[in-house]
This record gives C-alpha cells, sequence and structure tokens, in this order.
C-alpha cells in the first residue's frame, strides 16, 4: 500500500511544478530546519498543514517546501511561476516557510546561527504559543 500511496504522489508532483526559493543576497536570515522538514501549505485554507491528505495533491492548490540549504528551499505547486523557477526576493515566503518550520516541528528546529533562532522566536512567539494551547 505504501508504495502505491508514494508512486501517486511522486506523480502528482512529477506533473506540478518545482521551484526554488532563495534568501535575498541582501538578508542575514537563513533557512531553519525542523524535526518534521517538510512545510505543507494550503494556499485555498490559507493554513500551514501539519499533514497533508496525499490524494488533494495535484487537485487542490498545495505548496510543499523542503530545504536544500541554509539559503535555497525547493518547492512545489500546481501552477508555474510568472517570473520563473527561480525566486530570489521574496521575503514574506522565506519568513512563512520558516514559520512552517516552528509549527512542523515535534521537537527541535535547527540552525546554524543561534542568532537566526532567537530572532525567529521572537518574531514567532505569540502565533507559536497560541498554536499550543
Amino acid at each position: 500500500m505504501s508504495l502505491i500511496i508514494a508512486s501517486d504522489i511522486s506523480e502528482k508532483i512529477y506533473r506540478g511544478n518545482l521551484h526554488i526559493l532563495e534568501i535575498p543576497e541582501n538578508s542575514t536570515d537563513e533557512f531553519v530546519v525542523s524535526d518534521n522538514l517538510v512545510v505543507f501549505l494550503d494556499f485555498e485554507r490559507q493554513t500551514i498543514l501539519r499533514f497533508v491528505p496525499w490524494w488533494e495533491i495535484g487537485e487542490k492548490d498545495f505548496w510543499i517546501f523542503m530545504p536544500i540549504s541554509p539559503k535555497k528551499v525547493i518547492f512545489y505547486c500546481k501552477r508555474k511561476k510568472k517570473d520563473g523557477p527561480i525566486e530570489k526576493n521574496n521575503d514574506s515566503l522565506v519568513q512563512l516557510v520558516n514559520f512552517g518550520q516552528y509549527l512542523s516541528c515535534s521537537d527541535n528546529v535547527f540552525s546554524q546561527q543561534k542568532s537566526a533562532l532567537e530572532r525567529h522566536l521572537k518574531l514567532y512567539e505569540k502565533e507559536l504559543i497560541a498554536q499550543n494551547k
């Protein structure tokens, strides 16, 4: 059953579009990673999901983000981005991906820079407290 599900998910992602999101060159920020590395964003419901219903991939407007380095994230979406496959100056999407890492984590979030973790915790503190109540 797992192989059937994985095959279905792979096919749906293959039919979608893969893009790269980069941290802007002038930014001191970086992408963090959690113990649940992948971030699922549901644009229809305007929410970050802990788990995505695999049967809805390719049908609904989901974006799937996976950090590949402190400065780059690969992401999937159904449609092509008008500016091409590489997005470089989208601070709000960078913040959304990082916030998703904190929301999705079970226990730990990791970074090369302690200052990035401290900055993020201050930035997301209210939302994270509200999510854990």
